[in-house]
């Protein structure tokens, strides 16, 4: 199944007329270096493979055959590995399916993996060191066939977007395919293009904020917002203990959901029948659990509040019409925002992004998971902002933009620092965390942009509009399309 993509692109170039059959390079990363991988496995079942260079990013070649002999499933194909060094899942001996890890990737070159892969699956003669770049040749069906393995610092996810690996990639492919014009790989003008999409995709998030601050107050009184509240004696001391309790009980909470085999059994089987994309599901429970968190936590303060300081919600009528008017600016904020990145998708191919955070046009099937997660993160969201604008609303040296900057930081604290042990612990020893799957730390990457945004979202918002739940209204459909867009799907 895996394959299929890139076997049937493999299948299609070939019959077009300007491209060089004999010259057929594939490549791919994580996931896509196991598509290349067995897409290798097709292409030996074809009468003429088509398939000449492979290059195979931040994962294992195979190495072995069913039977676990060591074996040469590439023949008399060129083929690089791009290995990272601090790489959670791969070039550790392991593999994916319980294996355990016998060194860390930074010592892959060392590993008997690594000496039969550039021994073209025989065993390396006496004396033979593997080196990082150095080109492995011999002599396979009356060609000359190489191996090279490139380590480059860095970790799984970062392969993607590293000049290194770019260059040894393009370089690789160069050598063996020998295209007309050979440019060096060292001659990158990608990184203005990634700059522009983040810049995009910040633009974005400032249009986002000026409509739906725009929509909610069309045609609505001025709004009514009170001063940050100046906190003293028992009330600052609580203050600061509810933020280090929050923070712990957002990294712990995450610990417990991720690792749990009965929550990761149910996030592989909810949703749509024959689909299955975990990741919304862990992040979605983690989120919702932290929403009810602020909600116990700060209920203390809204049942008795500081003088002068923004209440929660009330109720009544008035209320009620602002909550409906919210919701409706929220999801025709969301609309539009969709609507552009759709646009530029469609007639462009390009979306709006930073690395692992991107915003863009998601495919039909993936619309039922949208309206299925959504309440897990509107409870997270909607809370998050209200305690952004009412208990967290508090007087700091430097006032609103001193509070704001401190909120955002104490709201993302917990992914942060469970990042930093992943890859602290990572650069001490080799080896991920204790009980830290490399997942876990990866799908933290994308929060640590969006939740500190969620925060100066609802701020700007509540400053706006006087509305102290619109900007997590917003950010909770907002984060769930780009969730559910980025997300694997595997459909059976």
């Amino acid at each position: 199944m895996w394959a299929l993509g890139i076997n049937d692109a493999v299948e299609y170039a070939a019959t077009l007329p300007f491209v060089d059959k004999s010259r057929i390079g594939v490549s791919g990363h994580s996931n896509g270096a196991l598509s290349a991988n067995l897409a290798v496995v097709h292409d030996n079942q074809r009468p003429q493979p088509l398939i000449s260079s492979v290059v195979l990013v931040a994962n294992d070649a195979f190495y072995t055959d069913d039977t676990g002999a060591w074996t040469n499933i590439y023949g008399h194909r060129d083929v690089a590995i791009i290995a990272d060094r601090y790489d959670e899942f791969f070039f550790n001996g392991g593999n994916l399916e319980g294996k355990p890890a016998t060194q860390p990737a930074r010592d892959f070159l060392s590993s008997p993996e690594a000496r039969r892969f550039l021994s073209f699956g025989l065993e390396p003669p006496a004396g033979f060191v593997a080196t990082s770049g150095v080109v492995s040749s011999q002599a396979l069906d009356g060609t000359t066939a190489h191996r090279v393995i490139s380590m480059i610092d860095g970790e799984h996810a970062l392969a993607t977007i590293n000049p290194a690996a770019i260059s040894a990639l393009i370089d690789f492919f160069g050598d063996s395919l020998h295209p007309p014009r050979n440019l060096p790989g060292s001659d990158q003008i990608w990184g203005a293009k990634l700059a522009f999409n983040a810049l995009g995709l910040v633009a974005l998030g400032v249009l986002i904020t000026l409509l739906a601050g725009t929509l909610m107050r069309c045609n609505a009184p001025a709004p009514q917002v009170a001063p940050l509240t100046r906190l003293t004696g028992r009330r600052r001391v609580l203050w600061w203990v509810f933020q280090v309790v929050g923070v712990a009980f957002s990294a712990f909470s995450y610990l417990w959901i991720a690792g749990n085999t009965t929550v990761m059994g149910l996030a592989l089987q909810l949703g749509p029948s024959g689909v299955a994309i975990g990741p919304v599901f862990i992040i979605g429970l983690w989120a919702a659990a932290n929403g009810i968190f602020l909600l116990v936590v700060n209920a203390w303060g809204w049942l008795h509040p500081a003088p002068g300081s923004t209440r929660a919600p009330q109720g009544g009528r008035s209320a009620a019409r602002s909550l409906v008017r919210a919701v409706l600016v929220a999801l025709a904020t969301a609309a539009v925002a969709y609507l552009i990145v759709a646009t530029a998708q469609y007639f462009f191919t390009s979306d709006v992004r930073f690395w692992v955070v991107a915003f863009k046009a998601t495919t039909p099937e993936k619309f039922g998971y949208l309206f299925a997660y959504l309440p897990l993160y509107l409870v997270y969201f909607v809370p998050l902002a209200v305690v952004t604008n009412t208990a967290n609303r508090v007087h700091l040296a430097g006032g609103e933009a001193t509070n704001t900057a401190v909120t955002m930081a104490i709201a993302v604290a917990g992914p942060v620092i469970l990042v930093a042990y992943q890859y602290i612990t990572m650069a001490v020893t080799g080896y991920p965390a204790p009980g830290f799957m490399g997942l876990f730390s990866i799908w933290l990457f994308p929060l640590i942009v969006i939740i500190p945004t969620a925060v100066l979202v609802s701020r700007r918002l509540y400053l706006r509009t006087g509305s102290t739940y619109l900007g997590g209204l917003v950010m909770a459909v907002i984060a769930t399309l780009i969730s559910v867009s980025n997300s694997l799907m595997v459909i059976g």
